[in-house]
């Protein structure tokens, strides 16, 4: 196990699929939606969301995040995705019922 890097896009295939069902001039429109950044770390309590023998705290382990998610908005900006949507399932979670 160790950091956390970007080793290559899950969501290129799709967006070219979703691309092949409507007409080049829509493109523009269609919209991808990723699981938000946090997702992991706020679902897990304190000291599970990663190892502590991989990141000495949360500021390392979120510099890890946004550089893959940096690198992923980029791929799928040069495939022509301009709508990306962030879905943050934590909003909807009741407490009673989440980790």
């Amino acid at each position: 196990m160790g950091k956390i890097k970007h080793v290559g896009s899950t969501y290129t295939d799709q967006f070219d699929y979703l691309k092949s069902l409507v007409p080049e001039s829509k493109h523009k429109d269609l919209k991808l939606t990723l699981a938000a950044p946090n997702w992991y770390h706020l679902r897990y309590k304190k000291g599970k969301a990663y190892p502590e023998e991989v990141y000495q705290n949360e500021d390392d382990y979120f510099t890890d995040i946004a550089a893959a998610y940096q690198t992923e908005l980029k791929i799928l900006y040069e495939h022509g995705a301009r709508n990306i949507q962030f879905d943050d399932p934590n909003l909807a979670c009741k407490s009673a019922r989440c980790p």
